[in-house]
């Protein structure tokens, strides 16, 4: 089994939360947790911007380490 990039998996995750705070069912709920999938889909905001952070850091610090 392939092992999808974290990346891809954020992106599907926030896609899939995305469809579902505009599905009409979910809509018709009226359905108000304590966490709403608006928080959800911060939080892979959030993972993708470290994700990324990180990667930037290292390709960097790799980039120095080499001249």
């Amino acid at each position: 089994m392939a092992t999808k990039s974290l990346n891809l998996l954020i992106d599907q995750a926030r896609s899939a939360l995305e469809e579902i705070r505009q599905h009409p069912e979910f809509i018709a709920l009226d359905y108000h947790p304590d966490s709403m999938i608006g928080d959800a889909i911060q939080a892979c905001n959030e993972l993708d911007k470290a994700l990324n952070d990180t990667r930037f850091i290292h390709v960097h610090l790799s980039l120095n380490f080499e001249n």
